[in-house]
């Protein structure tokens, strides 16, 4: 490199920050049986115009994860004869149960082993589910369990905005001290958080620590990468005219045309 370019002036650059999101956004618009599997999630209802409880299930990936749950907001104002219910259950299994008696001879996966962490309904909402109020698993490996009842018999309600929950994994660790690969939330020092949750966009510490400006200052796909930028003199001049990427010693080289500058990555 020494032979191509001839050194003016050091120009140290931080790049900034590139959102990439592994938080994945779901909305429970239907009530069927379905399992997501993740690092995290942000969870909000759908207009669901029916009478019955919509569930949906959760895990994290990784057996020895944990999964907490924040409420960001919950509203089950009664609208008309509409009271409807929220609650938060984790299991640890699954088993077959039977269907109706229209459909005889068909089963149904459900939860073994449902312990309810949050519930509330129209009535006590504002004092069960509080803004920004969480729990989270008991034990490693264990399932989320989200069921919603809109409870509108005339299907004539249309809630959109009746919640909004973050669910993230964590690997619990002692204070500060997380393995590699993971992020130690500063406020709850206990919860590991997977790379793939800092900077994404979303709190999911629930202290705001993995989205600190600090914390995703030249993040590139969730790693910390500083680059130090050289502006140099480009030699010999015939590259002057031309934008051209070359590799030297494993690192790359563009050229910038006239006034006949290149940047050197190192």
């Amino acid at each position: 490199m020494a032979s191509l370019c001839i050194s003016l002036m050091l120009v140290v650059v931080y790049l900034p920050q590139i959102v990439i999101s592994f938080t994945a956004e779901v909305k429970m618009d239907s009530c069927y049986d379905t399992t997501r599997r993740g690092h995290g999630f942000r969870v909000t209802n759908g207009p669901i115009v029916s009478n019955f409880n919509c569930t949906m299930y959760f895990e994290a990936p990784d057996p020895n994860l944990y999964i907490a749950v924040r409420l960001n907001k919950v509203d089950l104002r009664r609208i008309g004869q509409s009271c409807p219910t929220f609650t938060v259950y984790m299991f640890t299994g699954w088993r077959m149960d039977v269907v109706p008696d229209e459909w005889i001879g068909s089963e149904v996966r459900v939860p073994a082993d449902p312990l309810p962490l949050m519930s509330c309904n129209c009535t006590n909402y504002l004092q069960k589910c509080p803004d920004l109020h969480f729990d989270e698993t008991k034990g490693p490996s264990q399932k989320i369990m989200l069921s919603y009842n809109p409870d509108d018999p005339k299907r004539t309600v249309q809630r959109q905005d009746a919640f909004d929950v973050t669910l993230s994994s964590f690997l619990r660790g002692s204070s500060f001290v997380c393995p590699t690969g993971y992020f130690s939330c500063w406020h709850y020092r206990y919860r590991c958080l997977p790379d793939s949750l800092v900077c994404d966009g979303f709190d999911s510490c629930y202290d705001n620590s993995d989205e600190f400006a600090y914390s995703c200052t030249g993040r590139i796909a969730n790693m910390t990468l500083p680059v130090f930028i050289v502006m140099v003199l480009c030699e010999p001049p015939r590259w002057h005219a031309q934008l051209d990427w070359r590799f030297k010693s494993g690192r790359p080289l563009f050229v910038l045309p006239y006034p006949k500058f290149c940047a050197c990555l190192v």
